[in-house]
């Protein structure tokens, strides 16, 4: 998933929930940061796709090392299909040929995300051949839990994961709020089974949210939302600060986001540095 960064601050979305400290959490040194990042988030589309806040609004799965995503007959008008290449096998123009056949959808737009790393080059060629068009690219970034070096602390902001039913909704609403999503979207990206949330509030008010992913052994943050009124006051800083002191306490040992070049400075503050670019390519 990938593709919402802001205060509105990063990426957006993309599996299993985070648990204890164990081994499973721990990053393997044949996996580069980038690639486990880039894991995180197509293990999490995967994830998405077996909620069932995705019934009606996306058909998700796997073929062929990339992860489609295609919206259901009933889903809201203008949602775009989505594939994610998991990483750069050989013959990329028949592969994303067989992709673009079986998936895209007379009338709406298909997007395809390369990989940070590998032969990227030939997939940008096919993608070229086939009549995509290049769209954006974002910045991945990561950090090394355990060798960060922490910034300033936050500010006292009242930040706790979303437990209980009024957390969780309170969570969803700025999200929704501030990305400003259609009926359904919010709750789809940050599936209750899958995903944790984590608010901010101003004197009881939610004021900002973030979703962590804990897919593939990475703890993905994604989401990042504070609602227009209480920007620029610490409470995005203050959300993800909190998530990654959990995330560490929990075992993860990495942590991962995508966003754009404006924003990695306030990414860098909390240990985050820039591992790749993810591009991402348009058809329709």
């Amino acid at each position: 998933m990938g593709e919402r960064t802001r205060e509105r601050d990063n990426e957006r979305p993309a599996g299993s929930p985070a648990a204890g400290g164990d081994a499973k959490h721990r990053q393997t040194e044949s996996v580069s940061d980038a690639l486990a990042a880039w894991a995180n988030e197509c293990a999490g589309w995967l994830a998405l796709g077996r909620s069932r806040e995705a019934e009606d609004l996306y058909e998700i799965g796997r073929r062929d090392h990339i992860i489609w995503a295609r919206p259901g007959p009933d889903a809201p008008r203008g949602l775009p299909v989505m594939l994610l290449v998991e990483r750069t096998v050989e013959e990329p123009l028949l592969r994303l040929h067989d992709a673009v056949r079986r998936w895209a959808v007379a009338g709406l737009p298909l997007y395809v995300s390369l990989p940070p790393e590998g032969d990227v080059e030939a997939w940008r060629d096919a993608a070229r051949a086939l009549g995509f068009r290049h769209e954006s690219v974002q910045l991945l970034m990561t950090c090394r839990l355990r060798d960060r070096r922490r910034g300033p602390e936050p500010p006292r902001h009242d930040v706790a994961e979303a437990v209980t039913d009024r957390d969780w909704d309170d969570a969803l609403r700025v999200i929704g709020e501030v990305y400003e999503d259609p009926p359904g979207l919010t709750a789809f990206y940050n599936p209750r089974e899958a995903v944790r949330l984590f608010v901010a509030r101003a004197r009881r008010e939610p004021a900002a949210a973030a979703a962590l992913w804990p897919f593939g052994r990475v703890a993905g943050i994604y989401s990042v939302a504070t609602r227009r009124r209480f920007r620029r006051l610490g409470f995005a800083y203050a959300v993800v600060e909190h998530m990654l002191r959990r995330a560490e306490a929990e075992g993860f040992t990495l942590a991962s986001l995508r966003t754009t070049g404006l924003l990695m400075p306030l990414y860098m503050r909390h240990g985050f540095g820039v591992v790749g670019e993810i591009h991402r390519y348009r058809l329709g």
